[in-house]
Order: C-alpha cells, then structure tokens, then sequence
C-alpha cells in the first residue's frame, strides 16, 4: 500500500480528532507498553485492524537496509509456529479477511479488513502473524526473488528511482537516507539469523500500538485485546529495553544535482526541499502548499509552467513526505528533453515568488475580488472534502489512530489542549501564513535536484 500525495495529508487530520473525546472510542496503554485505540463505527459491517510498529529503514544501517522490508514479506506471507501458509490463506478465505502490510522509514503496519462478526478471529489472527513467526532459511531466499522483482521494476521506473535518489541526497548523514526498500547485495547474503535478531529485538508490545475501528462494542473487544496482547499473554520477544536516539534531520549544506539515464523518452526533473516533521507547527502550511501547488483542478504550478498557452512540462506533481525526524517536499515535472533547462530555470525562478504571492482573493482591492482565483479556498475545500472522504474510511481511519498513537508524543500539545485541531487550524490560515511558510521552506535557495534523461547510446543502438 502507498499512502502519497494528498493520502498523506488526510491520514494525518485525525490527530486532533482522536483526542476529541469522542465517546465512541477509546484510547488506553496496557502494562506492557502497547497502545491502543478502539472506535465503533456501526454503519458498514466490517472491522479494521491495523498493528503498528516502531521500526523501519532509519533503524538499518549499510550492512542491514533491507533486512525490515524483508521481514515484512516474511510476516505477511510467510507461516507461523502453528499453520501453514495454506492453512492460514484458507482460514482467511473462510473468514473474508484482506491482510496487508506496509514498510516505510519509520514504522511497519499490518491491516486487517473483515467483517465485522469475525473480530476475534482478526484479533488472533493478528497475533499469530505478527508474534509466532516461523523462519527458515528456504521462506527467506523465496521472499527475496520477489524483492528483487520489485527492486528491478523501482529502478526501471523515472519517479520511483528519483523520489530515491531525492530522498537519500537530502536525508544524506541521517539513517532516512537508507532507502525502505533496502539494496540487493544486503538482502542476496540476508540470513534467517540476522533477519531474526530484528525480529526479537523490535517485536515488542511497548513498540507497537493497535487500532480497531469498525462495526464493533469498544468493552468486548477491550477485553479481548486485553486477553490476546495483555501482560498475561507473553509475547514479549526480548528482555532488553529498546533504546534508541535518534538525531533531526540535519539541514542540507549547498544544492546537490543528480542525474541519471533510463530507457524513456520523456524527460524527469524532481525537486527535493527540506520540509517539517510529522506534528511540526509548519506542517499544516506545508500541506496547503501542496495542495495549491500540484493539486486540484487548477494547480498553480501549471500555471507558472506555460508559456504562450503552451505547457512546457506535463506530469506536474507535489508531494510532501512527513517523517519522524524530518521531511521533504518534492516537485515532480516531465518534459521534453530539449526543454530541460528551461523547466528548471523557470521553475526555481517561480518558487523565488511565493514569498509575496496573492494565494487568497482578500489579498486583493475589493472591486478585483470576484475577478481572481482563490487558491486558498480552494485548498481548504479539498482538505475537508478530503476529510470527509476520509471519516468514510474505517480502514483509513485505523492507519491513521495506529500511527498516531504510536507517535503520540508528537502530538503532545494537542493531547494536553494546548493546540487547537487540524481542522480547525485549516480554516484560521491566511495568505500571510502561506507566504511564510513558501518563503522558509520553498525558497529555492538549497534543494537536491533529480534529473532521470533518456539514454542516448541506447537511441543510438535502436537507429542503427
């Protein structure tokens, strides 16, 4: 599953809203250290599981980047201490349960979709996956081949290999700048020990947290979970604490340009900026940003690439990845390769102009106001339409409760009421925040940039 785009901003609008003291739901932390969060929604019947866990590329190294992104396969398709593959797929079938699961530079998550009257069989379902994992050296070299599938098709394809090459660049000297889906020569010698020392030492409760969301009573199922993961349940896969000290980000020194030659015939540049963290005060400048940017029907970037009714890139596209520790904001244009430098020479001296930009159309005189486009609105009105959007969702909703209270520290202000909620944050934002948050963030003055060209030698193989 990927979770781009606006996707991104929409999951993370129910922060305020899980501590809204909604009486439908409710959020707790068991002895162990496992958090959990449990809402009823009784009008589709069907139930959302999702298990978080805090651990993702940052916590490899160069000997290890791969090794989680390997695990995650072994979990979601691999068999347990007590059935098969076959067994589990079937019981699956039987049950109308959709597993899945997902790696990213933080954390890992496994959902689980059913309905809603099989609940218990998710809850120990979860559970078996996800702690009676049973490894061996023959599972683990079969989940390779289809790694190296995925890495060869990451590779052949212009955006995946340059939000990559990005991503490493900016996030260079910090362990985000290991790619989540690891490197071939560490996954080719990966061994079932190796793979089984991060087993034990990051599947622990106090590292993990659980959403429920879906046709269900909070009590029963609180005291399920309380029965499946609580103290008494020893799941526990190591005795010695987890200690980790991770550092921000740190900032990029000078613009870094990086190129490289595939087998297309378009041409890719990506622009890469440092951007704010998950829960970071400029985070919800930076979402409307990208709306206004890349997003909606009229998004300002294509404006800013024509010229004499002309477009001079296609394909125009923003994206604004929010991590623990860090983000980046990226902008991606395809174009003709004769038209390369002209895309990025307008394309930075745009940026230099958001600083003063009129977004909204009380910037300007009263009788100009119905003439112009209100950027500002319009990205409030896609972020609630996304919104609502998103309450429709249960299994949305559970990715989202998972990772927030995993990460609740973050959040920590509005959890105490010290912030006011997203949503009601969105509608207070003005022209003058945006411009303030383009400007520090979009200046144009230190970025990575990607360009993925067309491989002339072989043009030159296919003439002949």
């Amino acid at each position: 599953m990927k979770t781009i785009g606006i996707m991104i901003v929409v999951l993370l609008m129910a922060v305020g809203m899980v501590w809204a003291g909604d009486p439908t739901s409710t959020h707790y932390i068991l002895d162990n250290g496992l958090s959990v969060y449990i809402q009823k929604r009784d009008y589709i019947p069907l139930v959302n599981l999702v298990f978080a866990v805090n651990v993702g590329s940052k916590d490899e190294g160069p000997n290890t980047n791969g090794i989680v992104h390997l695990l995650e396969h072994l979990i979601l398709l691999g068999p347990t201490h007590f059935h098969t593959v076959d067994e589990i797929n079937l019981e699956m079938r039987r049950h109308g349960a959709q597993f899945n699961a997902h790696t990213s530079h933080d954390l890992m998550t496994f959902h689980l979709s059913l309905p809603a009257q099989y609940w218990e069989f998710g809850l120990n379902m979860l559970k078996e996956k996800l702690f009676h994992l049973r490894l061996t050296q023959q599972q683990v070299d079969k989940e390779k081949e289809i790694i190296f599938e995925e890495l060869s098709q990451h590779q052949d394809d212009p955006y995946t290999l340059a939000t990559f090459l990005a991503v490493e660049t900016l996030f260079k000297g910090h362990p985000y700048q290991q790619p989540v889906y690891g490197v071939r020569p560490v996954i080719e010698k990966a061994a079932v020990e190796e793979i089984e020392s991060f087993y034990k030492k990051f599947f622990v409760l106090s590292n993990c947290a659980l959403a429920v969301v879906g046709d269900v009573d909070p009590e029963p199922v609180d005291n399920k979970i309380r029965q499946v993961f609580g103290p008494g349940a020893e799941l526990e896969k190591s005795t010695v604490p987890l200690e980790r000290d991770f550092k921000p980000v740190p900032s990029l020194k000078k613009t870094v340009k990086v190129e490289r030659f595939l087998d297309i015939k378009e041409a890719h540049v990506i622009f890469a900026f440092e951007a704010p963290p998950l829960g970071h005060p400029d985070q919800l400048g930076l979402d409307i940003i990208n709306l206004i940017l890349g997003r909606g029907i009229n998004p300002l970037l294509s404006r800013a690439l024509t010229r004499m009714g002309k477009p001079l890139a296609y394909n125009l596209q923003t994206r604004y990845i929010m991590m623990e520790y860090g983000g980046a904001f990226l902008i991606y244009t395809s174009m003709e390769p004769k038209k390369v430098n002209q895309v990025r020479i307008e394309l930075i001296k745009f940026l230099k102009t958001l600083w003063d930009f009129n977004y909204s159309k009380e910037d300007y005189p009263l009788d100009q106001q119905s003439e112009v486009t209100d950027y500002l609105e319009a990205a409030k009105n896609q972020v609630k339409f996304s919104y609502q959007q998103f309450l429709e969702s249960g299994l949305n909703a559970a990715l989202s409760y998972a990772r927030n209270i995993l990460f609740y520290k973050l959040h920590k202000d509005e959890i105490d009421g010290k912030r006011e909620p997203y949503m009601v944050r969105v509608d207070k934002t003005t022209s003058s925040d945006v411009r303030n948050t383009a400007s520090h963030y979009l200046s144009g003055e230190k970025y990575v940039m990607v360009t993925i060209l067309p491989d002339k030698k072989k043009e030159k193989k296919v003439k002949k």
